[in-house]
């Protein structure tokens, strides 16, 4: 048994078991990772000499960052300020550095610091310093910590020009923290160890390297099947809810019918989430919309909500159970693009054909802008020079495929 399990337990009194109690210093060791990382990059873009350092949660203080040698280089100790003094805390914080250097676990420089929701006046004595955040702030509230975390995410992305979602890359890093602590609870509870020897083993750390892959990856890369669609018809509906209140209010229906509008937002209501994730496939269809979180945006943007709600608004009748249309026995369905010029849609249907069933379910595809209707999508050679000749039912390009028209819909002026 190593020196260091044997100290006094008062060094050791784990919150780890309580998510509620420990969520104030995992957002701290959040922040402080983030603040780390943003530092060096600031200083030269590509320093990525961090990847090696880790931070270890309630083990050898209510949380530590370790070098790549897995020595403690900083001791932070996180407080909400009730009432009284924090003198007891401050000895604590400055024994258990003793004990950790004696137990060579701790450089003899590394730095005690102390945060709070409130800023606190430490005697020069105990060497402890408050933590100093980015803003020059010395204290910051659960709530100032997470604003804090939002604008170092937005920061470091900038810095290294990555599109990725400030906001998802928050709450990716966030939920691992969240997942690494219920991993430690998970082992503690199919072990005969003691939860804070479990908490200082190495696999128990997160490393900065774990961090910085949530920051430059895309979360929705990861995330499940459904938990995408899920995300994507909140961002959806959420999004023509705003924009059909903005035309209500603002009066800017002019020839358009809101009655089909108010019956497709209901249509989508109604849909499961998965559901609405299958009809958006097919109303974008030059669209990928699971190939991550920027696609996710382009589907939710306000130009592309209001394209679909002028292409719906001068309808003049929706099926209940989707959005589509029968038109002398022909199937129809809406379709918004991005790009403007036929043969640019045309190559965009090529290219995400494989995302694409209703390309074999529906007759004509409706969409806005265009002056002339395309009977057929596959003989449109103005920019497509090669199709596939396979026999395949299944081919959208073969002789027996069923969507293979493009028409034009007029639009306001």
């Amino acid at each position: 048994m190593s020196e260091l399990v044997k100290m006094d337990r008062r060094y050791y009194n784990s919150a780890i078991g309580s998510w509620a109690g420990f969520i104030y210093q995992a957002w701290c060791a959040i922040y402080v990772v983030l603040h780390y990382i943003y530092k060096a990059i600031s200083k030269h873009k590509e320093d990525i000499s961090f990847l090696n350092f880790k931070v270890y949660l309630d083990s050898y203080e209510d949380f530590s960052i370790h070098d790549e040698s897995n020595k403690a280089v900083s001791l932070h100790q996180c407080k909400i300020y009730k009432s009284g003094s924090f003198d007891e805390a401050f000895k604590q914080m400055v024994e258990n550095k003793k004990h950790l250097e004696a137990a060579n676990m701790c450089n003899n420089d590394a730095t005690m610091f102390f945060h709070c929701n409130k800023e606190q006046d430490i005697p020069k004595v105990y060497g402890i310093k408050s933590y100093e955040d980015h803003g020059n702030k010395k204290s910051r509230n659960s709530k100032e910590v997470l604003e804090g975390i939002d604008s170092l995410v937005d920061s470091i992305l900038v810095l290294k020009e990555n599109k990725n979602l400030p906001s998802s890359a928050k709450a990716a890093i966030i939920q691992f923290f969240e997942e690494k602590v219920t991993e430690i609870q998970k082992k503690y509870h199919n072990s005969k160890k003691q939860l804070r020897e479990i908490a200082r083993e190495e696999e128990s750390a997160i490393t900065f390297e774990e961090i910085w892959k949530l920051l430059t990856t895309d979360p929705m890369e990861k995330c499940s099947k459904t938990h995408l669609d899920r995300l994507i018809a909140y961002h959806f509906l959420e999004n023509l809810a705003m924009k059909v209140e903005e035309y209500e209010s603002d009066n800017l229906w002019e020839d358009l019918l809101p009655d089909m509008v108010n019956v497709m937002g209901a249509n989508f209501t109604s849909m499961t989430k998965e559901k609405i994730s299958e009809v958006l496939c097919r109303i974008y269809p030059d669209t990928n919309i699971h190939s991550g979180t920027k696609r996710l945006i382009e589907i939710a943007n306000s130009k592309r909500i209001a394209d679909l709600i002028d292409l719906i608004g001068e309808a003049n009748q929706l099926t209940l159970k989707g959005i589509e249309w029968q038109i002398n026995k022909k199937y129809v369905s809406p379709a918004v693009f991005e790009d403007t010029k036929i043969s640019r849609r045309i190559w965009a249907l090529r290219k995400n054909s494989a995302n694409l069933d209703m390309l074999w379910e529906y007759d004509w595809l409706l969409a806005l802008n265009i002056t002339e209707s395309v009977p057929n999508i596959a003989e449109h050679r103005h920019y497509i020079t090669d199709i596939d000749d396979t026999e395949s039912d299944r081919s959208i390009f073969s002789k027996n495929a069923l969507a293979s028209s493009l028409y034009g819909w007029k639009t306001r002026s």
